[in-house]
């Protein structure tokens, strides 16, 4: 049996992950990345070092890094079931767009995942976006990295309806924000009115 004779640092794909789903939201606060974080210190993946995943793997420790540890990570929109309502209203208004729907398709198409929403898709508009986003609703949303990561939200997608919030980039809706309604449809209309009832 090997003994680890220093610490396990984190891998650099850990502080990059972390760093780009932390980044915009501190950006939109005015703080910069901390130097101290700086991801070009920290070994990159074949070394001996701690995954995205949270597995220690790499040759060094006998084990054999392969594509699954990054299949296995989560999608940045994904993984907020235990505060999913909570993080639509902290981000309701920071977003160009929220939308209440359920899936009609899904599929990869390169990298991302293309979600085409049922007809009876509610779009709320905010502000200056409306009339771009007007001419978008009908548009497919897009799940960025959703080729690769998991969205346990999608497991099921055609079974019951989601909330999300997302943005515009170029021509695409992007989903930052996705959230299964595992409630009752009175009580989704009712989380619905509230979002729209708030002051942005």
């Amino acid at each position: 049996m090997n003994t680890v004779q220093r610490p396990i640092r984190p891998c650099r794909s850990l502080c990059e992950d972390v760093r780009d789903g932390c980044l915009p939201v501190m950006s939109a606060f005015g703080f910069p990345w901390p130097d101290m974080f700086n991801c070009s210190q920290f070994p990159s993946d074949p070394e001996l070092c701690i995954p995205a995943t949270g597995t220690i793997s790499s040759k060094e420790s006998g084990g054999h890094g392969n594509k699954s540890d990054l299949e296995g990570t989560i999608c940045d929109a994904c993984g907020h079931a235990n505060e999913g309502e909570k993080e639509i209203r902290f981000n309701y208004c920071k977003s160009n767009f929220a939308v209440k729907f359920r899936v009609s398709e899904s599929s990869v198409e390169g990298s991302d995942r293309r979600i085409v929403a049922q007809v009876r898709t509610q779009m709320m508009l905010k502000g200056r976006e409306r009339v771009e986003g007007e001419a978008l609703v009908k548009s497919a949303l897009w799940l960025p990295d959703g080729g690769s990561c998991t969205c346990e939200e999608l497991d099921d997608p055609s079974s019951g309806s989601f909330v999300a919030l997302g943005n515009f980039e170029g021509r695409r809706l992007v989903l930052s924000r996705l959230m299964k309604w595992t409630r009752t449809e009175r009580e989704l209309r009712k989380f619905i009115r509230s979002l729209q009832r708030l002051k942005c």
